[in-house]
């Protein structure tokens, strides 16, 4: 009994001094593997993929998900903290709110077999604000907002994505 006893207090004690901000100092790389893996997946969406490509089978598309659900999970994690840093997990709340929502919004586009083929400067463009975005995250500073250019037929995902920016101010 006694040697459980030492071990329990052993784990506490681990737990308190090395994992108690191990989650939430997780999350700003998080958001910016998230945000790449998003823009991998839009240069495969809106760029000329040839014959016989369906973007639902996409190894871009799996990265994207499998990026967004390790960022809630550490997100829901650091809620969990003790102490928890409100400050910060309210700060990226929209932030990832709007991941969350760029990443609907572009499986959803995945679906159509008919999606418009944007020109290289369009795609460069939308690379670069995207670029920038997971950069900021990843710094944890202020950056200045990209223009994000127009997607015919899916404004949405270009309102995300400045939303998105400007949830990281």
């Amino acid at each position: 009994m006694i040697d459980v006893m030492i071990g329990i207090v052993i784990g506490l004690i681990g737990v308190w001094l090395i994992g108690r901000k191990s989650a939430s100092s997780r999350i700003p790389h998080l958001i910016t593997k998230t945000i790449r893996a998003q823009a991998q997946f839009l240069l495969v969406l809106f760029s000329e993929q040839g014959d016989g490509f369906h973007a639902r089978n996409s190894k871009e598309l799996k990265k994207m998900r499998i990026n967004l659900a390790n960022l809630k999970t550490i997100y829901h994690t650091a809620a969990g903290e003790i102490p928890v840093n409100r400050e910060d997990l309210d700060y990226y709340w929209p932030v990832i709110f709007s991941i969350e929502n760029v990443s609907y919004l572009l499986e959803d586009c995945s679906k159509m077999e008919k999606r418009p083929i944007l020109t290289d400067q369009a795609l460069s463009q939308l690379l670069y604000a995207c670029e920038m975005t997971a950069n900021a995250a990843s710094q944890k500073r202020s950056h200045s907002i990209k223009n994000i250019p127009e997607i015919e037929g899916f404004p949405s995902i270009q309102r995300e994505l400045m939303n998105l920016q400007k949830a990281l101010k």
